[in-house]
C-alpha cells in the first residue's frame, strides 16, 4: 500500500479489506455517538428495483461486471446504499435523531438514458424531493428528522421504465 499511499485507489484498497471481514449491521436504536451511517445499521425493509439492495458496494451481479464502488461524478464512496430506481429504504428513528443528510445521484457510468428523483419521508410524509438527476448530477440533502419514528428513502425513475437509474445514497447518515 505504500505505493498508492493517500491517492484514491488506497482508498479502494482499503474498502475492499475492510469488505472481506464480514460485518453484521447493528441496530440504529443501540447506536451511540453524534451521528450514524444507514448503511451500518439494519433497515426494517429494503427493496430495488433491479439486484438486490446492498450496503456499502455497488450490487455485484454477474451482468455489471465493471463497478464494484459506489462512485458518483467520479466521487469514490465507502458507505452508501445501492437503490436502482425504484427503491425503497425504510429505518426506525424511535424519535432519537435530528437530520438526515446523503448525497444523491447516479452510479458513475450508468448510460445517458438513466435518471432518477430522490423522495425522502418522515412517518409517512414526503419532506423532500430532488429534480430529476441524471449523468454526473449530484445533490446534497438535508431533512431535519426531530421527532420521526420511521425514515424512508425512496427513489424513483425519471422516465418510462427504470432501465439505467443506478441511484445511490452516497454517505446517508443521521444526527443527533
Amino acid at each position: 500500500l505504500t505505493e498508492v499511499a493517500g491517492t484514491p485507489t488506497e482508498q479502494k484498497l482499503r474498502h475492499l479489506i475492510a469488505m472481506s471481514v464480514p460485518n453484521q449491521p447493528r441496530d440504529l436504536e443501540n447506536a451511540n455517538g453524534d451521528a450514524v451511517f444507514l448503511s451500518d445499521v439494519n433497515w426494517t425493509e429494503a427493496e430495488t428495483g433491479w439486484g438486490s439492495p446492498t450496503r456499502n458496494l455497488y450490487c455485484i451481479s454477474r451482468n455489471v461486471r465493471d463497478a464494484v464502488f459506489l462512485e458518483m461524478a467520479n466521487q469514490f464512496y465507502s458507505k452508501g446504499l445501492y437503490a436502482h430506481a425504484p427503491s425503497r429504504y425504510v429505518f426506525r428513528l424511535d424519535r432519537k435523531w435530528e437530520t438526515f443528510e446523503a448525497v444523491g445521484g447516479l452510479q458513475s457510468g450508468a448510460a445517458s438514458i438513466g435518471s432518477a428523483v430522490f423522495i425522502v419521508k418522515a412517518d409517512g410524509r414526503e419532506c423532500y424531493r430532488s429534480p430529476l438527476l441524471s449523468g454526473s448530477t449530484t445533490v446534497d440533502i438535508r431533512v431535519d428528522v426531530s421527532g420521526v419514528d420511521t425514515l424512508e428513502l425512496l427513489t424513483e425513475s425519471g422516465k418510462d421504465g427504470n432501465a439505467s437509474c443506478w441511484s445511490i445514497w452516497g454517505n446517508p447518515r443521521v444526527g443527533r
